[in-house]
C-alpha cells in the first residue's frame, strides 16, 4: 500500500486531476487471494484515493478510455529483474502503441519492448522507480505545452507500428 500513499501525495499536488488504472496483470501472484478478491481490494483502495479502476474491458470500452485520456502509464515488470524473469516484462507493448495512437503521452517502465516503442524522442518519459513515474506525471501536468508536443510525437510514432508500415516492410522482405 506504499504506492497508494505516494499516489495520494502526488494527487494533492495535481488537484482536480482524474487518474485511471486500466487492465489486468496476468503475472500477478494470486496465491492468497482469488482474482475477484484482488480486483475488489484494488478497486476499493483506488476509489478511496479518487482513482478509477476497471478490469477486463471490452475492446470498444478500452478505446473510448484511450480517446478520453491524456497520459498512459504502464508498469508491467516493475520490481522485476528482467534478466532472470523476462516473461514478467512487456515484450512488445501493443497497449502502449494503442494509447499513443489515441494521443496519450506514454509514461512507461523502461523495460522490455517499451523503450523501443518510445524511441529516443520519448525515452525521457520512461521510468524505473515510483518516484520517477510520479515526477514525470507531475512534469507533464505542470507543463501543458511539453505535454501537447510529446503527445503529438507519440501519436506520430505510433504510426511506425501500424498496418501500413507492417505491410510495406513485409512486401520488402518477401521481394528480396
Amino acid at each position: 500500500m506504499e504506492i497508494l500513499k505516494k499516489i495520494s501525495n502526488a494527487k494533492i499536488l495535481i488537484k482536480n486531476t482524474k487518474l485511471e488504472k486500466l487492465g489486468l496483470n496476468k503475472f500477478s501472484n494470486y496465491k492468497y487471494f482469488t482474482p475477484e478478491q484482488v480486483e475488489k481490494l484494488v478497486s476499493d483502495a483506488c476509489e478511496n484515493q479518487g482513482l478509477l479502476t476497471k478490469f477486463d474491458l471490452k475492446r470498444n470500452e478500452l478505446l473510448e478510455l484511450y480517446q478520453a485520456s491524456t497520459i498512459y502509464w504502464h508498469a508491467t515488470g516493475y520490481r522485476v529483474n528482467e534478466e532472470y524473469e523476462p516473461a514478467k516484462v512487456e515484450h512488445f507493448g501493443i497497449s502502449t502503441v494503442e494509447a499513443m495512437a489515441a494521443g496519450n503521452l506514454p509514461i512507461v517502465i523502461a523495460k522490455g519492448g517499451q523503450t523501443e516503442i518510445l524511441g529516443k524522442e520519448l525515452l525521457l518519459w520512461s521510468w524505473l522507480t515510483q518516484e520517477d513515474c510520479i515526477r514525470h506525471t507531475i512534469k507533464a501536468i505542470r507543463h501543458p505545452e511539453l505535454l501537447l508536443r510529446d503527445q503529438q510525437i507519440a501519436q506520430n510514432r505510433a504510426m511506425l507500428f501500424g498496418q501500413k508500415t507492417y505491410l510495406s516492410k513485409m512486401k520488402q522482405l518477401l521481394s528480396t
